[in-house]
């Protein structure tokens, strides 16, 4: 079966006993996991910036992304916790 997914990764900022970590997250990336891990074709559509570091890992699953790179300025984590 083939999935197709529309909505948006996110990157989650997880503090857990002083230790920062980032990861993945969103419904997109949540879904596409998933789907896959059941062993179906799954089609992400979404939008992340040049600065998103997971896009591999979306590859390395055998998940398909459709023109997902925005050429908009998108801040930063570092941005963001600034603002």
């Amino acid at each position: 079966m083939k999935i197709g997914i529309f909505s948006h990764c996110t990157m989650d900022v997880i503090i857990y006993e002083n230790e920062q970590y980032e990861a993945a997250g969103g419904p997109a990336s949540y879904c596409s996991y998933t789907v896959r891990k059941q062993k179906h074709d799954v089609n992400l559509y979404t939008k992340f910036g040049a600065n998103y570091p997971l896009e591999d890992f979306f590859k390395e699953h055998n998940i398909l992304l459709h023109n997902a790179l925005s050429t908009k300025n998108i801040p930063t984590i570092q941005k963001i916790h600034e603002m």
